[in-house]
């Protein structure tokens, strides 16, 4: 959205906004408290506060308040904020679907939407109509009288997060040429498939960073006054003259994307050596470090010691640096294996005190099981891995791995699977030459469907520019991405002799989702197949394959698939 847009497109953004506020008021059977919406419109962030109330006759009031972005408030604004009113009629609720007429107005201007969605899990998605088109929404709450204990984070991750990492194609290496020429990739091919992060990874900090591996030899740093690394200028020149990342963030948000970065664990060894002072504290990098538990793979970092003056406090200055970045996500290495839960609350409460949302991704694992209940309460992905590469023994592993985490996905919190090692990657990798991914086409659609059926958040490893028609074609099969995104309950049906069947459940339907897998070696497709009943469906089903995008007619009983040697099948079934 250009911010010279005149008065009437300001008001489909202020109309919108309303929309998006009300649709707050199904959460929970009873909505009685403070709630939130955050979204994008065009280049904006918007946020929105609600409160709502519930009279004695059953009927729901409200006032809720659009936070403007600072970038919004200027002249262009043209109206009075004040003047903005809302009302509604017509609220209808039966405890799982809603719908209500809105109607916003101002003076010599007024609109009416209608709105149709459904609860489920705590989420609500549902769509608004009205004279400016049909546009999707969710809603979550933070706070209200059924459902005050979820935190508030949970919301900002609501969908596994889809995107691009720089790892599996560049290293530590990355430049902000590289980083915008996938943006910008993302913006014209996948954006409109539901992709939107676009993530530097690991340091961005380091002027003589070097491939296949770390130059921990002569490592040159750049960091600020109070030990905060910063971006080296000669990779990512947009960050002279003290501006970091936010140039970059910038041109990411301009493309209606969201901008991430990569962190380590604890205090830079240079900040400790340096004895560089804390923002907003009286300790020093020297009061609050330990050699204790110093990542092994990796000396730039020391452990912060939590219970130290001075160690919130420094992850709070680099939190409220990263938030004046208007950075919209954070991968942290070295925390969840071994996993360091004083630092992760340490993270947590700097990150909620940062003044911006931004989503929280662990790193690398395979994090402890004991402490699943702690990372769905302080994180919103978690590696349940090492780093996955492009070998079939690591798809292989995944099945159990992915069984056994299963049950702790949920809007707001997802195990993570790890990156897609997919297309063109290693370009100046950590792990081999430059390459096409190892993996065959059979198996691409095997490694696409587990990380689907399971909700892995899905972050593409390879350089989006180099993908040819058939990466680009996993990438953008909305069928199998609904899955990803949407469906509930996903579960391990069976598992014998190499045939693996995952099931999961869909949203306001009886239909379910299937993925057959094949994982024997050997060159011949073997029959894989899945009981009806099993999927609690009886009666001719009608089956529909995702991958194929075709209707496969009608099945009684069970469903069987031919499927090739490390291959996979996603399906779509239900009741005639």
């Amino acid at each position: 959205m250009n911010r010279t847009s005149d008065r009437g497109v300001h008001r489909n953004v202020f109309a919108l906004i309303s929309v998006l506020l009300l649709a707050r008021m199904s959460l929970g059977v009873d909505i009685v408290g403070e709630w939130e919406f955050r979204f994008s419109v065009g280049e904006w962030e918007m946020t929105a506060n609600a409160a709502f109330t519930k009279g004695a006759d059953g009927a729901y009031s409200g006032k809720w308040t659009p936070v403007w972005p600072e970038d919004m408030q200027t002249d262009e604004m043209a109206f009075n904020p004040d003047d903005f009113k809302i009302t509604l009629s017509n609220i209808k609720f039966d405890g799982q679907k809603l719908s209500f007429v809105q109607r916003v107005s101002m003076p010599e201007w007024e609109s009416e939407s209608t709105f149709a969605g459904t609860l489920q899990d705590g989420r609500l998605a549902g769509t608004f109509s009205g004279e400016f088109g049909d546009f999707d929404a969710t809603a979550t709450p933070i706070a209200s009288g059924a459902q005050s204990d979820q935190p508030r984070f949970w919301s900002w991750a609501q969908k596994p997060p889809m995107g691009w990492n720089s790892w599996d194609c560049f290293g530590p290496t990355v430049t902000e040429a590289e980083v915008k020429n996938n943006a910008d990739y993302m913006a014209e091919h996948l954006k409109s498939h539901g992709w939107e992060y676009v993530v530097v990874d690991i340091r961005w900090f380091v002027e003589n960073t070097k491939a296949g591996g770390y130059n921990q030899r002569d490592p040159r740093y750049v960091m600020d006054e109070y030990g905060r690394f910063t971006p080296a200028v000669n990779r990512f020149p947009s960050a002279a003259d003290g501006k970091g990342f936010k140039p970059l963030a910038d041109y990411v948000h301009g493309k209606g994307l969201k901008f991430g970065i990569h962190l380590m664990r604890g205090i830079p060894v240079g900040a400790v050596e340096k004895n560089t002072p804390i923002l907003g504290s009286d300790a020093r990098a020297a009061d609050i470090y330990s050699r204790r538990q110093q990542c092994r793979w990796l000396r730039d970092m020391y452990t912060i010691v939590a219970d130290r003056p001075g160690a919130q406090e420094y992850y709070n200055s680099i939190f409220k640096l990263y938030a004046s970045w208007e950075v919209d996500y954070v991968k942290i290495d070295d925390l969840s294996r071994p996993y360091h839960a004083d630092e992760i609350e340490l993270i947590r409460k700097a990150i909620d005190g940062c003044g911006r949302p931004i989503v929280l991704s662990m790193s690398p694992g395979a994090t402890p099981l004991e402490s699943a209940e702690h990372a769905v309460n302080h994180a919103n992905l978690w590696r349940i891995s090492d780093d996955f590469w492009d070998r079939w023994q690591d798809i292989e592993e995944m099945f159990g791995r992915c069984k056994n985490w299963a049950p702790y996905s949920a809007p707001g919190h997802w195990p993570d699977a790890d990156m897609l090692p997919l297309g063109r990657i290693s370009i100046r990798g950590e792990r081999g030459p430059d390459r096409r991914t190892r993996f065959t086409k059979d198996e691409q659609i095997t490694l696409m469907t587990l990380w689907s059926i399971f909700r892995s958040p899905l972050m593409f490893g390879g350089d989006l520019p180099s993908n040819d028609e058939f990466t680009l074609s996993l990438l953008t099969n909305d069928e199998v991405l609904a899955v990803n995104q949407t469906c509930t309950n996903s579960r391990e049906l069976s598992n014998a002799d190499g045939l693996i069947v995952w099931a999961a459940d869909i949203l306001d339907s009886q239909d379910k989702y299937v993925a057959l897998f094949n994982t024997r070696d050997g060159a011949e497709a073997v029959s894989v197949w899945v009981a009806l009943d099993a999927l609690g469906l009886d009666g001719r089903c009608n089956v529909r394959d995702l991958w194929a995008k075709k209707d496969l007619g009608e099945t009684a009983e069970n469903f069987s698939a031919s499927v090739s040697s490390h291959g996979a099948g996603m399906y779509r079934i239900g009741p005639k």
